[in-house]
């Protein structure tokens, strides 16, 4: 008797969980792991007040809206990414089930967002760097009177 009801106690306490946690902020963390991918590698990466080297993963925190990370490497034109901010598809899990209270948490948490694109693969453009300054200016002859 006591080992039954033991087991009904325990599972309205994994009920009661499951209902005030959504779908998202169970299997999300706080932060969107994006690997980074250049052609060349070792270029550096900003994003998120982060600088890394390629290749590299990044850790940008979920729900705080989109981001733009930077690509520079000596001798190549610098580049950018947009990452977007989307919807996670595992915040309809909580739709599936009829968790209006875990659709909520999700929301407020902001780990009812994804990133997009998943993956960076960036092939960086030999050239001059974007805001070089420009060449020397050649003097001026002497005007004459």
């Amino acid at each position: 008797m006591r080992n039954s009801v033991a087991l009904l106690l325990m599972g309205l306490l994994v009920v009661a969980m499951s209902l005030t946690t959504g779908c998202a902020t169970i299997v999300n963390g706080d932060m969107v792991s994006v690997p980074v991918y250049t052609t060349p590698p070792e270029a550096k990466i900003s994003v998120a007040g982060q600088e890394l080297r390629s290749p590299a993963t990044a850790q940008i925190p979920r729900g705080k809206g989109d981001f733009k990370m930077t690509i520079e490497k000596e001798g190549y034109k610098t580049g950018y990414v947009l990452l977007t901010q989307s919807l996670d598809g595992w915040l309809w899990g909580n739709i599936l089930l009829g968790g209006l209270i875990g659709l909520l948490v999700d929301f407020i948490s902001g780990d009812a967002y994804d990133l997009e694109p998943e993956l960076v693969n960036f092939d960086l453009v030999k050239g001059e760097l974007i805001g070089a300054p420009p060449p020397e200016a050649k003097p001026e002859a002497p005007s004459s009177p």
